[in-house]
């Protein structure tokens, strides 16, 4: 029989989503999971726990989605790219 885990959906980055970085006074920004655990030095399993709220922090930063619109330079960049 195999037990059910309690535990949040995994939900991938929207595509009207950023992900923002913070610690102390610096916030860095990530067009998705794979950059973030790329630029961060971890895995994407530990984006994902900490986007999902199960761990509070990834190597220091908090991360959390946030709408695009947040930051208009990037979804630029975003769009040309």
């Amino acid at each position: 029989m195999m037990r059910k885990l309690n535990h949040p959906i995994h939900r991938n980055t929207h595509p009207d989503e950023f992900i923002k970085g913070t610690r102390n006074n610096e916030t860095i920004w990530f067009i998705n999971q794979a950059e973030a655990a790329r630029k961060l030095g971890c895995s994407r399993p530990a984006i994902t726990k900490a986007l999902n709220g199960e761990t509070k922090t990834v190597k220091g930063w908090h991360i959390a989605y946030v709408p695009r619109t947040e930051n208009p330079e990037l979804m630029n960049k975003v769009i040309k790219d």
